[in-house]
């Protein structure tokens, strides 16, 4: 058994109850669905369709039965990946 991350929880502000996020968030919902992605020349995101994430969520809490909303805050981080010279990619 896994130790519990408690960052992670999200807690019902009636009775304490904790959950993961995962048992209240739909990943479609949360990452939303996009398609058709139009970017411009230098790859800027100019359009697209679908729906947008979805980072609210309202939920009824398994043990006290009260409902509660929650928000996430979610950042994405990048950097750069240094190629491996010695690697050769074939494409078909």
């Amino acid at each position: 058994m896994q130790e519990v991350n408690k960052n992670i929880m999200i807690t019902c502000p009636h009775c304490g109850t904790e959950y993961f996020p995962c048992e209240i968030f739909y990943p479609k919902d949360f990452f939303g669905n996009i398609t058709n992605v139009v970017r411009d020349e230098s790859g800027k995101i100019i359009s697209w369709s679908g729906t947008d994430m979805n980072l609210e969520e309202e939920f009824i809490c398994e043990h006290c039965g009260k409902t509660f909303k929650t928000k996430a805050y979610i950042n994405f981080e990048t950097e750069k990946v240094e190629e491996d010279t010695d690697t050769v990619t074939i494409t078909f």
